[in-house]
């Protein structure tokens, strides 16, 4: 489970930052529902997503203007997709719970699958916010960004390849 949680509080954190933030910056009772599944307390998971939010402007060297133009775009972007992240949220549940239940791995693997089909319209509009972002920021900081993205890609490719090797 940790992976999952892991993978919604950074997959789209640059869209990776960006979006991570997005699905970071819960609002509390959400982030307590995801305090439970990560096994943090709510405090943890608010601080992690603050410290997340703090590193991506240090890294790029936004504005104090630039960094409340981003939040503007990441909490809009949280709003209009609250009720797609309520209901990951219980689809990971529900996947957390078959795994616990010693559900034959097939199961579990289709599950998995039809949460990632389920979710897959977002992708759009995470590309979205992503330009969205990208035009607050200068050239340069489109570039720092761009690599940031590339070697989150990089981190988490290699997590998901060592998580299935374990399987």
């Amino acid at each position: 489970m940790k992976r999952t949680t892991l993978s919604q509080l950074l997959a789209a954190s640059l869209i990776a930052f960006s979006a991570s933030s997005i699905a970071l910056a819960q609002p509390p009772a959400q982030s307590m529902d995801h305090a439970k599944l990560s096994g943090h307390s709510a405090a943890q998971c608010k601080a992690k997503r603050a410290e997340m939010r703090q590193r991506f402007a240090k890294e790029l060297g936004l504005s104090a203007d630039q960094q409340k133009k981003i939040d503007a775009l990441r909490s809009d972007f949280k709003k209009a997709h609250k009720a797609e992240f309520e209901a990951k949220h219980q689809q990971y549940k529900e996947l957390k719970a078959l795994k616990q239940s010693g559900a034959p791995q097939a199961q579990i693997d289709a599950k998995r699958e039809a949460i990632h089909q389920q979710f897959a319209g977002m992708k759009a509009d995470r590309e979205k916010l992503e330009q969205q972002i990208k035009a607050v920021l200068t050239p340069e900081q489109v570039q720092k960004f761009d690599a940031m993205k590339a070697k989150h890609r990089k981190h988490w490719e290699g997590r998901h390849s060592q998580h299935d090797q374990k399987q």
